[in-house]
């Protein structure tokens, strides 16, 4: 199981993260990516091994996210941000989740 949660008014956000291994056997060396729009947030950690996720265990993460985009460009702002805990051996993951990230608010 995978939770997600925003944290933060932006411009620098905070993405919480929660992950249970629901099965039975202990799973290593989980590769946990973050994908996201380049133009607009900057992420410092995209990717995370998780060395060991034991049955029944959670385990707590936080990733640090800023929006970068400025007011006068032309792109979105604002955009979803995927976080994915890979399975190594499969083209399926483990988890996958989907978060549209706030309007950031202007610093003075």
């Amino acid at each position: 199981t995978l939770n997600v949660q925003v944290q933060g008014l932006g411009p620098f956000f905070k993405l919480k993260l929660d992950i249970i291994n629901n099965g039975d056997i202990p799973i290593s060396q989980i590769p946990l990516i973050i994908v996201y729009n380049h133009e607009i947030y900057k992420v410092i950690q995209s990717r995370i091994t998780i060395p060991i996720l034991l049955p029944g265990l959670l385990l707590s993460y936080s990733i640090d996210i800023e929006s970068i985009i400025e007011d006068n460009v032309s792109l979105p702002l604002t955009d979803i941000v995927r976080v994915l805990v890979l399975n190594n051996n499969s083209k399926l993951p483990y988890a996958s989740v989907a978060v549209t990230m706030p309007q950031s608010d202007v610093l003075d």
